[in-house]
C-alpha cells in the first residue's frame, strides 16, 4: 500500500466540516446512513456535498433513484473537468455519485484527490462533506479519513461486524487520532440492545487498545428502512418516526462539533 496523504498534505481553515462513514465489512447500512444524514443536514439548511466514495461498489445514486450523467471515475481518470461532477438532489444537497468498476485491480492516481479537496475548497461553499467509504480497508478510504474531521464508524449486534469493526480500528489509529474515531450502531432493537453493543465493544478497546471510544448514538430497526430502499425515498424526510428523530440528535452533535473546529483539520 502506498504511503497515504497526511493531515499536514492539506492545510487551510476554510475547508468544510468532512465526516467519513466507514465500516469494518459491508451490509451493516452504511450507505442509508450515510444518504438520510446528508439529507437532514440538508433539510436543517445547511449546503451538502455527499460522495460515494465506494469505487468498486457505488450505490448512492441508487438509494436517491437518481441517474448522474457523470460520476467520479470521469474526474479520477480526467476525462471531465470536476466542476461538472456535482449533481443536483435538492437545493441544499449535491451529490458526487460513481460507475462500478469494470474489475477488482481498477485503480487510479490517488493523488488526484487532492486537487479535487483543492477545488472544493476554493471553489464551492458547502458547510458539510460527507464521504461514503467502502466497506473494509484501502488506500483510498485512508486517505478519505484524513481530509476528515470526523469519522463515523457504523457497527450492529452481529459478532463478525464487531469482531471486523475493532480490527479496522486498530489500524485507523495508525492515521489518525482516536478522539476522530465515533461509534455509530445500526439497526438495533432499543436503547438497552445499543447499551449492550457499545460496552461489548469499548470492552475490547479498553482490553487491547487502552482506549475507548464515543458513540454517536444509535438508529434502531425499522421495516421503513427496507421499504424506503425499495421505493428509491429516504425516511429522513419523515420527521413523525422515531427512526427519523434518533438521526436528528446525530446530525445535532455534528452541527455542534462542526463549530468547534476552528482552523486545522481537528477533533
Amino acid at each position: 500500500m502506498e504511503t497515504v496523504i497526511t493531515e499536514n498534505d492539506f492545510f487551510n481553515s476554510k475547508l468544510p466540516f468532512i465526516i467519513s462513514l466507514v465500516s469494518g465489512k459491508g451490509g451493516v447500512g452504511k450507505s442509508v446512513i450515510s444518504a438520510n444524514l446528508a439529507n437532514k443536514l440538508a433539510n436543517d439548511g445547511f449546503k451538502v456535498l455527499l460522495w460515494d466514495g465506494d469505487f468498486h461498489f457505488p450505490n448512492l445514486h441508487i438509494i436517491f433513484g437518481v441517474d448522474p450523467p457523470v460520476r467520479a471515475k470521469d474526474v479520477y481518470y480526467n476525462k471531465i473537468d470536476i466542476s461538472k461532477v456535482f449533481y443536483k438532489i435538492s437545493a441544499n444537497l449535491h451529490l458526487i455519485a460513481d460507475y462500478a468498476a469494470e474489475n477488482t485491480d481498477e485503480e487510479f492516481e490517488v493523488n488526484i484527490l487532492i486537487d479535487i479537496f483543492k477545488y472544493l475548497l476554493v471553489e464551492t461553499d458547502y458547510d458539510f462533506i460527507l464521504i461514503d467509504t467502502s466497506a473494509g480497508l484501502n488506500e483510498m478510504m485512508l486517505n478519505f479519513i484524513n481530509f476528515s474531521h470526523s469519522v463515523a464508524l457504523i457497527i450492529n449486534d452481529e459478532p463478525t461486524t464487531l469482531l471486523d469493526g475493532y480490527a479496522l480500528t486498530k489500524i485507523l489509529l495508525n492515521f489518525v487520532q482516536n478522539e476522530k474515531i465515533k461509534i455509530l450502531v445500526n439497526n438495533v432493537i432499543d436503547a438497552e440492545d445499543f447499551q449492550e453493543i457499545i460496552s461489548k465493544f469499548n470492552l475490547v478497546t479498553e482490553k487491547f487498545l487502552k482506549l475507548s471510544f464515543e458513540s454517536l448514538g444509535f438508529i434502531p430497526y425499522n421495516r421503513i428502512v427496507r421499504k424506503s430502499l425499495l421505493n428509491q425515498e429516504l425516511f429522513s424526510n419523515n420527521n413523525n418516526i422515531e427512526i427519523s428523530n434518533k438521526l436528528q440528535q446525530i446530525v445535532d452533535y455534528y452541527i455542534a462539533l462542526s463549530k468547534n473546529v476552528v482552523n486545522n483539520i481537528i477533533v
